[in-house]
């Protein structure tokens, strides 16, 4: 939809929309300095609750920006919990624009919800921590099938293994 976007951005005089070609991540990273808040805006539709592991909100959480999300679901609850952004209702753009304007005009609240979004990202979604759980998960599994295959004698029975999950 971006010819018909910058189309109608021409036709109305609106000359504060930029529209730019897909960029490296770590390009992307550097403009998003340059915004207030990032926004997760999809339709309403009931699968998006649950269904969505959007890149972008981890993007925006990455680089300290508060999210603003027109949908409910896991992503809403994590803003909600983190105080790291706005949940607005679905198919409601007075919503979406009320809540724009208001973390506009208090930018103390956005400063703390950009703070508390990356605090987010260093808690929850670090390639670090992420793959420490990994770690750990699988040396439990390792572990317990071990004792596993030790407690079955070999978990030898006609040549075939058991009691392995």
């Amino acid at each position: 939809r971006k010819p018909d976007l910058v189309a109608r951005c021409e036709r109305e005089g609106l000359t504060n929309c930029r529209f730019l070609d897909p960029m490296p991540k770590h390009r992307l990273a550097e403009l998003m300095q340059e915004v207030d808040v990032g926004l997760m805006i999809l339709a309403n539709c009931p699968a998006f609750y649950e269904g969505t592991s959007p890149n972008k909100f981890f993007d925006y959480v990455a680089v300290g920006l508060p999210v603003v999300t027109n949908y409910p679901g896991w992503i809403a609850r994590l803003i909600c919990e983190h105080e790291c952004g706005c949940v607005v209702e679905p198919d409601s753009p007075q919503a979406f624009a009320d809540a724009l304007v208001q973390m506009s005009a208090d930018r103390p609240l956005l400063t703390g919800m950009g703070v508390r979004a990356r605090r987010l990202a260093e808690k929850q979604f670090s390639r670090d921590e992420l793959a420490n759980s990994v770690i750990d998960f699988l040396e439990a599994v390792t572990d317990r099938s071990a004792d596993v295959f030790a407690a079955g004698n070999a978990g030898q029975r006609n040549g075939h293994l058991s009691g392995l999950c």
